[in-house]
This record gives structure tokens, sequence and C-alpha cells, in this order.
């Protein structure tokens, strides 16, 4: 899907659009690339990866391109006042290990990071780095999530 596609989807199963005073919400879309699982078809995808699956390698050379790419993203709030220990990552299925990899291994200042439906390869670059600073990977794993509509 899409930023937008996420944001549609929000404003449908709230009612509402996804909007605070104080937060600052961004809905980036991957680019148009050549996908592996796809037989390189073209699909809006944050990186390439052999296979869908966490026991392959990862993809290190497209997910370091689109972490600049969000690097840059980030740096522009930074430019508009906005200071990195207040900014939150977060994304969904492969926006999700996205976030990962970018709050880990590059913006370990930034408040925090959400990954939903997603996962990291068993040795990925998150796992690694983590360790390598000696550090622990904090999560919360939530099983069951309900959205009622009152």
């Amino acid at each position: 899907d899409s930023g937008q596609g996420l944001r549609t989807w929000i404003k449908q199963v709230l009612n509402q659009d996804l909007t605070f005073q104080h937060i600052k919400v961004i809905y980036p879309t991957a680019p148009p690339r050549p996908y592996t699982p796809l037989k390189g078809g073209i699909s809006n995808v944050w990186f390439d990866r052999l296979k869908i699956s966490n026991d392959c390698p990862e993809h290190l050379e497209s997910i370091d391109v689109m972490c600049q790419v969000l690097t840059d993203l980030i740096d522009d709030e930074v430019k508009t006042g906005i200071k990195k220990n207040r900014i939150l990552v977060g994304g969904f299925s492969m926006g999700g290990c996205m976030a990962m990899h970018l709050a880990y291994r590059n913006h370990q200042d930034v408040a925090g990071v959400f990954a939903l439906s997603s996962f990291l390869n068993k040795t990925s670059a998150v796992y690694q780095n983590v360790h390598s600073q000696k550090k622990t990977l904090n999560y919360k794993s939530c099983k069951e999530l309900s959205l009622r509509k009152y």
C-alpha cells in the first residue's frame, strides 16, 4: 500500500483523521522498485529481499539507501525546529522493518520506534548493531489489538 492508503484506512477505521495539536503525522510511501519475490516486478517497497522469510540474509544495500532517504525526511523535520528526541518513527509491514533499521542503526536518539505486523531477519543488522553497542532491544509484543467504534 502507500502512505496515503494507510492514512485513508486509519481514517475509515477511526471515523476521523489521525491528527493531534502537538503531533505531526507523516505518511511516506516506498518508491517503486524491482522486487525479487515478485520475480523482479515493480512494486512500492522499501527494500528488496530474496524471499519473504526471516531466515534469509537482508539486502542491506537497498535498506541502507532507504535509510538515507528517510534520514533526509527526519533532517527536514529537525530543520523546522522539531528536536530529534521528539520524533517517533514507525511503520506497517515492511515499513515497520524499515523503521527498526532507521531507529536502531541510524537514529538511536529518536523518541521511539514502532513496527506493526513486521519482522526482522534472524541475522538482522539491527540485532548486530544493538549487540555491538551492548544495549538491549526493548520491545512490547501485542498479540491482540481491538479497535471498536463507539
